[in-house]
């Protein structure tokens, strides 16, 4: 009788700690048991590589007036190349001094598009255009985009 009892009662804890391996895993704990961070520190680290790369993107210029890669609205449409960047959450554009407002989307490793409201390009200027992570204040460049002055002025 002794003999049976041992056996279930080891059969109840391998089956006990198998649900709490799977348990652990489901919640995030790495093979040492140790839970993830939950300070937003990960969530910005899985988001944004620290390898964040910008290879391309366009337009670099613009003229004033000009409908050149302007949507119907009058904005103008940007697009950058990226590697590193998994998510826009938690991630702001900025164009010189202006947090954009706008809505975009990313899929790891490819083109991002984007909107800069048409009064933002109405007068000469050199602005950067970055990204910004508001948690850590990193600032990734995007370019310098050069806004000249329109035809006959």
């Amino acid at each position: 009788m002794k003999l049976n009892f041992e056996s279930n009662f080891m059969s109840i804890i391998k089956k006990t700690g198998m649900a709490l391996l799977v348990l652990a895993t489901a919640i995030g704990c790495n093979k040492n048991g140790d839970l993830p961070d939950r300070s937003g520190t990960q969530t910005v680290k899985k988001l944004v590589s620290s390898q964040v790369s910008i290879t391309r993107w366009h337009p670099q210029t613009v003229i004033v007036g000009d409908k050149t890669d302007r949507r119907e609205n009058g904005d103008l449409g940007v697009w950058f190349e990226q590697t590193g960047i998994n998510s826009a959450a938690d991630i702001e554009i900025w164009f010189g001094e202006n947090k954009l407002n706008t809505q975009w989307f990313v899929k790891p490793n490819e083109v991002v598009t984007l909107d800069i409201p048409a009064k933002m390009i109405s007068t000469p200027g050199i602005h950067k255009l970055f990204l910004k992570l508001p948690s850590s204040g990193q600032e990734i460049e995007i370019g310098m985009l050069e806004v000249k002055e329109g035809l006959g002025k």
